[in-house]
Parts: C-alpha cells; sequence; structure tokens
C-alpha cells in the first residue's frame, strides 16, 4: 500500500501542494486531514480524502505491517467503524445473531468501548444492514427460478403479556439447479399473512419458472402454482400426503359426543396404508382395500380418491430421481425459527425484515464469510465515493406498520 498524499478533490486544484494537518475526530478512530495550499503560498484550506481512512495504533494483526494514518483501514464518511468491522457485524448476522450482539462485538472491537459492557440495544448493526445488505448480498444474488423448486412457509407469532398472536409468514423458496445438484435457498421473504397473492408476488420475484416444484397442498400455494408458474410441473411432498391420509383415518375413527365411530378400518386397510405411497402396486392395493370393505364415504376414501390421479402421476417420474419431499425446505425453515423466535418484537418492518433475510439467505448457503463481505463494502465505499446512504429511511407510515 503507497503513502501518497491524496489530490484535492475541489476542481482545478489538482497539482497544489498538498500536507498533512492534524487529524479529524478522536483516538481511537482519528482520520487523517490533510492542507491544500494556494500557489502563492499564503492561503489555504483543509480537507479529508473522499474514501477517508483511520488511524492505526498498532501493527496490522493480518500482515503484521505498521501503515501511516492515512493508510489505515477505510471508512465510510461520517462513521468510526471500518469496513472491515462493517463486513464482520453482516457476516454475523448472516449466521443467525442478534442486533444486539453484533453491535456489542464490533464495540469491543473498535475499541469504541473497551470495557465490553452491556450494549442496551443493536441499532448500529441494524442501521448497516438497511444500508450496506443490497451491496454485500448483490453478487451472490439469484438470478432466475431454478428447474427444481421446493415451496414452504412458517408462522411466527407475537408474545405480549401472556397472549400469543401472529406476527407474520416466512415464506421459502429452495432450489436445485438440476437432479443430483446440491440445494440451496433461492428466497425468503415475510409477509403479514398466507394467501396466494403472497405466493404470486413471490414468484414475480425473479424471471423464468421451474421446471417441476414439490410443495404440500395448501390451497393458496396450489392455486397459486396455477396461475404464477403454469408450466411448471407439481410434486406434492409424500410426506404431507400420508399425513393427510392418516389425518383422515383418525377422523374416521373418532369418537364424537359419545357415538360410535362412523367407520372402523381393518387391520388390511392399516397394512395397505403403510407402503402406499411407495409404488403403483401399493396404491392400488390401498384402493382395493377401501373398495372391498365398503368404506365408500368415508374420509379416508375420500382423500385418496381426491389424489388418486395426481398420485399415479408422480409415480411416472420416479425414474427421472426429482424429490418427492419438501425435508430440505423445512430444514432450513427450522434453522430460522431458531434464529428469529425470539426476535420477533424486534421485527416490524417488513422491508428491513427482508433486507436481513436476504443476509441471512447467504448464511444458510454457507457464503458468509466477513473477509468477502468487507471487501464488498469497501467496494461500495470506492463506488460512492466514501458516501453512504442515510440509514432509518425505510419506515412504515406513521399508525400503519408492516405486520
Amino acid at each position: 500500500m503507497g503513502t501518497d498524499y491524496p489530490t484535492c478533490p475541489i476542481p482545478g486544484h489538482a497539482g497544489r501542494q498538498v500536507v498533512r494537518d492534524g487529524f479529524d475526530g478522536t483516538k481511537p478512530r482519528r482520520r487523517q486531514r490533510f492542507r491544500c495550499k494556494d500557489p502563492d503560498g499564503r492561503g489555504f484550506h483543509r480537507f479529508t480524502p473522499e474514501l477517508p481512512r483511520v488511524e492505526m495504533l498498532e501493527a496490522c494483526p493480518e500482515c503484521d505491517s505498521d501503515p501511516a494514518a492515512l493508510n489505515g483501514p477505510t471508512v465510510p464518511r461520517g462513521y468510526r467503524y471500518t469496513s472491515r468491522e462493517v463486513g464482520s457485524a453482516l457476516a454475523y448476522l448472516a449466521r443467525g445473531g442478534t442486533y444486539q450482539a453484533a453491535t456489542a462485538a464490533v464495540q469491543l472491537h473498535s475499541g469504541l468501548r473497551p470495557d465490553g459492557g452491556w450494549v442496551r440495544h443493536g441499532q448500529v448493526a441494524a442501521d448497516w444492514v438497511e444500508v450496506f445488505a443490497n451491496a454485500v448480498c448483490a453478487p451472490d444474488a439469484e438470478t432466475s427460478w431454478p428447474r427444481i423448486a421446493m415451496l414452504d412457509a412458517t408462522k411466527f407469532y407475537r408474545r405480549t403479556r401472556g397472549t400469543k398472536k401472529p406476527a407474520f409468514y416466512l415464506y421459502a423458496i429452495y432450489g436445485y439447479d438440476g437432479v443430483g445438484q446440491r440445494g440451496r435457498m433461492w428466497k425468503m421473504a415475510v409477509y403479514p399473512d398466507l394467501s396466494a397473492a403472497n405466493w404470486l408476488d413471490l414468484m414475480s420475484q425473479l424471471p423464468g419458472q421451474p421446471k417441476v416444484s414439490v410443495s404440500d397442498r395448501g390451497t393458496d400455494l396450489v392455486r397459486a402454482l396455477a396461475t404464477g408458474w403454469p408450466q411448471c410441473r407439481p410434486i406434492w411432498c409424500h410426506l404431507h400426503l400420508r399425513l393427510n391420509l392418516a389425518a383422515a383415518l383418525e377422523k374416521d375413527e373418532r369418537v364424537r359426543n359419545g357415538r360410535p365411530a362412523p367407520f372402523h378400518h381393518t387391520s388390511a386397510v392399516r397394512d395397505a396404508l403403510d407402503e402406499a405411497l411407495s409404488d403403483y402396486a401399493h396404491w392400488d392395493a390401498l384402493c382395493d382395500a377401501l373398495e372391498t370393505e365398503g368404506l365408500r364415504g368415508s374420509a379416508l376414501y375420500g382423500t385418496a380418491g381426491s389424489i388418486d390421479l395426481f398420485i399415479k402421476r408422480q409415480f411416472r417420474l420416479r425414474g427421472y430421481g426429482l424429490p418427492v419431499s419438501t425435508g430440505p425446505v423445512e430444514q432450513a425453515l427450522t434453522t430460522m425459527r431458531r434464529h428469529l423466535s425470539l426476535r420477533v418484537p424486534g421485527l416490524a418492518n417488513r422491508a428491513r425484515t427482508n433486507l436481513l433475510l436476504e443476509l441471512m439467505r447467504l448464511g444458510l448457503n454457507d457464503l458468509a464469510d466477513e473477509q468477502v463481505f468487507a471487501e464488498r463494502v469497501r467496494h461500495e465505499l470506492h463506488r460512492s465515493h466514501g458516501s453512504v446512504a442515510k440509514p432509518r429511511a425505510i419506515k412504515d407510515p406513521k399508525g400503519r406498520p408492516s405486520f
């Protein structure tokens, strides 16, 4: 890294003598200031570079060098934290850390809070998500839908004064570039409710359509798939289908108000149900057992009849190695529940929450690298000449929260 002095940013001042002129700010985060002298030597003015750098008080732990103050770490204009610290905090958030913990860690590392004391809130890290998340996530953003997509959603609750109320739904689409490829989280977003319109909104955020989708039989999702991805071949998750059939059997044999159960399924039906989704032969065995036992009108008979044609169509796809379960996307949503469940009260703005989710998508895909994130922050600062957007600009209208 060189030690050349910067050129004065004022037009027409190129070639004028530039010398150091003290520092802006206070230790441990002073920024080198410079003096631009008039040609006659009588006048001058002070400036700081477009991309400021903070003074380094000790040798760099990575290269063991002792750079001059003007070649210290880069900082956004108006900030006291370095690009590396911003990148480190964003990587921590991507891996599921909280705003408060990320803020505490970066303040301790920077020396701005040397006692390591309790941090009351995480506004510093939350502001960085709003300002830098798009720049950090853009290089890893998906550009079109995968060939195979798995769709699912999960519900989060907000607990206040001993009561539990719905807060929002987290929608997720997990994908594969092809059969046998490694899967990854493709897209996540939060919505205030569960509806076909929300699924259609999420499906419209990238071009193209998957060749195959795997999902449950939720009414809203089935309707959205037919409308938003009409050329996509749907597969219903076999685990959910098995649960649907088991629920129908339980409904048939449930005793209500002391009255006998309307239907009683024999061991032949139960045995056939256990392996019904394995192949054609076992599915036909279940359907034959329901007919033989005279169970027309039962919930199990109705459920089996409603999915009969679809199941047989799915059996024909078995030889292609396509997934028949939403297990991978459900596993990812379980991880997200672990990361977010205790933070729901602090997630009140949908747009800001979706920025955080894009960071966490990179974490789920093992792409949360603090060095890479720091380099992307520095690249953004060079592009914007050291200036960044004003934080807390994303706000809900007064009295109308996002969710």
